[in-house]
């Protein structure tokens, strides 16, 4: 039988594209490879896990497994305005996303403390681990430290953009987000008190077609998870320094 005299050519010319391509329309499509399931897998992870702040929704309730602390430290964790000397003001109208997360300590906290601190939790050990595995960024405690202290400017996926004696500035490596830490006198729990700043910028990136500054459909899906692993990570900070003394 010719490819003409198929009776499907005759009676629709859709199926006759497919006749003369070799393809019988009654025989269903070829599955995917399971190779390509996997790559699609990996890519999708992969977008996830290159977000400093963490999107994996599960890691937000590790701290309860990992501390003694009390769940209603979680409360303690409040959103607040961006302070007025705050190295991360300069995203603040740059037509992307800030945000500023603050809590306090019942004594003096250094900033290289709280620095070292917060990236060496348990909690942030996890993305550490996945930027290594997804993106072959690996890092160390040691490495944490030395940030904190000023003697490396770069940290797993981050490199330091700015300093101050009670800042630091990070953007990640494909430049779209930035991290910001900082330390301040809290009158609010007496002269030794110290207030904790953790804080986040998106940069926009510039649309293909119309050139225009955009966040992202992956950023607005994703919006509500950065906010409460935001609180996460300052509340897994903030109970590691309850529990040492330095």
């Amino acid at each position: 039988m010719t490819p003409h005299s198929h009776p499907f050519a005759r009676s629709n010319p859709c199926r006759s594209k497919l006749v003369r391509a070799g393809i019988s329309p009654t025989e269903p499509a070829p599955a995917a490879a399971p190779g390509s399931r996997w790559r699609l897998f990996a890519n999708t992870w992969l977008v996830t896990a290159l977000n400093p702040k963490g999107i994996v929704f599960f890691v937000a309730f590790l701290p309860q497994f990992i501390t003694r602390e009390p769940v209603r430290a979680m409360t303690a964790i409040h959103s607040c305005p961006l302070p007025a000397e705050a190295l991360l003001h300069r995203y603040g109208g740059s037509g992307g996303y800030t945000d500023c997360y603050v809590t306090e300590l019942p004594r003096a906290v250094t900033h290289p403390e709280f620095v070292e601190a917060f990236y060496t939790t348990a909690v942030f050990k996890l993305e550490r681990l996945l930027l290594r595995l997804f993106v072959s960024r690996p890092s160390t405690d040691l490495q944490a430290a030395q940030l904190a202290r000023g003697e490396s400017e770069s940290f797993a996926a981050w490199s330091v953009e700015g300093r101050a004696p009670d800042q630091l500035l990070l953007t990640d490596f494909a430049g779209r987000t930035r991290s910001w830490l900082m330390v301040a006198p809290s009158p609010g729990t007496g002269p030794a008190g110290t207030r904790l700043y953790f804080g986040s910028a998106v940069v926009p990136a510039s649309g293909s077609r119309s050139g225009r500054p955009r966040m992202g459909v992956a950023f607005t899906a994703l919006l509500g998870f950065h906010r409460l692993y935001s609180r996460v990570l300052l509340r897994a900070a903030r109970s590691r320094l309850s529990r040492t003394r330095h």
